[in-house]
């Protein structure tokens, strides 16, 4: 058992965990960690807002610098705040994670263009996410398609990139 788990073992004081892990691993990770969370807040990191807009474009790379391609994605994330309170998470409470979402795309959009242009470990970080062929971005989007579909809430965005990510029909 790798070290950082072994910790989470024993009683801990953590204010604060972190979890970034594949799609296909939180149900496992979620398993894990919730009879050890105690009192700690779990942050997990996603990038659906990015993933949608990145396939369509054909690569994650492509998103850097271009500041038409981040209001997209962040519109995108922005049209499923609501599938995120329809499956019970109360937004007021994750007033600073959703800032970015609420805040005019013209403002924000041009910024992380900006910054994904010039810092290098930021461009670094989006050229590492751009295999074109990998599974896990489509299937975080086909996943969270559904999910929308089920509880009735309307992603128009999301929607309209699900060519770029919908399963090939074969044979």
């Amino acid at each position: 058992m790798p070290e950082r788990a072994r910790a989470l073992e024993q009683d801990h004081d953590f204010d604060l965990i972190v979890l970034s892990v594949p799609h296909h691993r939180l149900p496992e990770a979620t398993a894990f960690l919730s009879p050890r969370v105690g009192q700690a807040t779990v942050l997990v990191f996603g990038t659906l807002g990015l993933f949608s807009q990145g396939l369509r474009l054909g690569s994650l790379s492509k998103l850097a610098g271009s500041t038409s391609d981040f209001r997209e994605a962040l519109l995108t994330g922005r049209e499923l705040l609501p599938l995120l309170e329809a499956r019970g998470v109360d937004l007021r409470r994750h007033r600073g994670g959703v800032l970015l979402f609420r805040a005019p795309p013209w403002l924000t959009a041009p910024a992380l263009a900006w910054l994904t242009a010039h810092v290098a470990p930021l461009r670094a970080n989006f050229a590492a996410h751009s295999d074109p062929d990998a599974e896990e971005p489509r299937e975080v989007c086909r996943d969270t398609l559904a999910e929308a579909r089920r509880l009735g809430v309307a992603v128009p965005r999301l929607e309209a990139a699900e060519p770029s990510f919908a399963r090939e029909v074969t044979g």
